[in-house]
């Protein structure tokens, strides 16, 4: 792991422990994409799955909920790294009920991703059944240098993929 690896991980430590604070109930927290993989770049998004108990209706208010906290963390990673990175959180939020919905985005978290905070396991279960999904449907990730893509099982549709068999 970089020095740079490092202090992303104390910040994002940092930055579960406050998220951790809010009334919505952080349930579990998974971190994917090139920070995940190690493979932080100058630029690049840092990528994160949050699952919490409720949230508001809204992506605006949802957005709005976290506006504090990264705002801190950016500040802590803009005084720990070298000037020349470039780095924003992107975070999906859901609620438990949104995160039982399947969606491609759990593809790449499969074997590419770090569980920050999952005390009820719910993470570890999502990227389980996620793995099972794929067995089963056929899906597999061509790769092509540092990009890929997925190829879906013969019989899974784009409507489709959203709910047979998950």
């Amino acid at each position: 792991m970089s020095h740079e690896d490092t202090i992303l991980a104390s910040v994002l430590q940092l930055y579960v422990e406050r998220i951790l604070s809010l009334k919505e109930g952080l349930l579990s927290a998974i971190q994917y994409g090139s920070t995940a993989r190690g493979t932080l770049k100058h630029e690049t998004d840092i990528d994160l799955l949050l699952i919490f108990q409720t949230l508001p209706p809204g992506r605006m208010q949802r957005s709005q909920l976290l506006e504090e906290i990264e705002s801190q963390c950016m500040g802590e990673l803009c005084r720990l790294l070298p000037k020349d990175f470039n780095l924003c959180f992107s975070s999906k939020l859901k609620t438990v009920d949104e995160s039982q919905r399947f969606s491609l985005l759990y593809l790449d978290m499969v074997d590419r991703s770090r569980i920050l905070y999952d005390p009820q396991g719910l993470a570890a279960a999502l990227l389980a059944k996620t793995r099972d999904w794929i067995q089963r449907s056929g899906a597999y990730r061509v790769e092509k240098g540092l990009k890929w893509y997925w190829v879906l099982g013969k019989d899974v549709t784009w409507k489709q993929e959203s709910t047979v068999g998950w």
